[in-house]
């Protein structure tokens, strides 16, 4: 073995004349002693003859101390990849930016941005061979969210808003048991404590991936306790101006939420039920417009009723 850019001397005995092939890197074919400069992994070949004809052939092989390197790599950011050299007794690995030990023949690579290391090897004859290993950096997404809760006819309606960057990807931890993979999903919980909820996101074809946690486990999350406004006058003329009359409350009741009005002789003029508009605008179920006065109404609400009197002036 020879090192990179080295010459070995080759020794033939026993006949009065040589020559050797193939002739790439050889001094002289014809000498018994030539040079040997080859560039790769050769056999040279060598033909002896003497004062008689008498011929025989011989060979030689050179190897070279070369080594590669690896493996190129594409990695996310904060990620890793195991490098290794194919021989050598010592190594020196340049930039040791990102390098667990410069001094090994299998570090971790680390680096922050696209990186070019080479890497030097050192047999235990002292040649010196380079090979280069290249890590390219994939940017990392970005986990980020916040959350709103309101209690609803079926529980604690939670909508998630999605904050996260550089993402592509997404799966939601609702923390009960349950999952999406939508971007801004939302979701029903059971009334009491709060949950963990984790966000994935992913990138670079879910190459790369983040995540974030928020602990909502100790907040109370109740629907047993609905507070519902009334105003005790409405005026339906249409001026854009409390036009209508409908009890207000926190939540999203509407899909269990009812409403009647009736008029002085306890006549049902008016009903809104789950999922209507439940704004009494001042007509009849028969279309017209009521007479001013006083009316009473009746709510009710995921099973709680309240009633009183509003008053209708024009």
């Amino acid at each position: 073995m020879i090192c990179e850019n080295g010459t070995l001397i080759l020794q033939a005995t026993g006949a009065d004349a040589y020559l050797w092939s193939p002739l790439v890197g050889l001094s002289d074919p014809q000498s018994a002693n030539p040079e040997a400069s080859p560039l790769s992994e050769t056999t040279y070949f060598v033909t002896g003859t003497d004062v008689n004809g008498c011929v025989n052939i011989d060979s030689v092989r050179i190897t070279i101390f070369s080594i590669t390197a690896g493996p190129d790599s594409i990695v996310c950011l904060n990620d890793s990849v195991l490098a290794f050299v194919s021989d050598g007794a010592t190594f020196s690995w340049t930039p040791t930016e990102g390098v667990s030990d410069p001094t090994l023949a299998t570090p971790y690579l680390s680096p922050n941005d696209n990186t070019i290391y080479t890497v030097t090897a050192t047999s235990a004859f002292g040649c010196e061979s380079s090979a280069e290993v290249t890590v390219d950096i994939l940017s990392l997404p970005i986990a980020d969210f916040t959350a709103e809760f309101e209690p609803s006819c079926d529980g604690i309606y939670a909508d998630f808003q999605n904050n996260s960057q550089n993402s592509e990807a997404y799966f939601w931890l609702f923390g009960d048991g349950e999952t999406s993979d939508q971007f801004e999903p939302n979701h029903t919980y059971e009334p009491g404590l709060g949950n963990n909820v984790t966000l994935y996101t992913y990138n670079n074809d879910s190459l790369c991936s983040d995540s974030v946690t928020v602990d909502f486990s100790n907040q109370w999350f109740g629907n047993d306790t609905i507070d519902i406004n009334y105003s005790t006058v409405f005026t339906p003329n249409f001026d854009g101006i409390n036009d209508c009359f409908k009890p207000g409350f926190d939540g999203r009741f509407s899909d269990c939420y009812n409403l009647k009005i009736f008029n002085r002789w306890g006549a049902l003029i008016f009903e809104s039920t789950g999922g209507q508009n439940h704004c009494w605008d001042g007509y009849t179920k028969g279309g017209k417009l009521s007479d001013a006065g006083t009316y009473f109404y009746i709510v009710s609400l995921k099973g709680y009723e309240n009633h009183g009197y509003v008053t209708v002036i024009y």
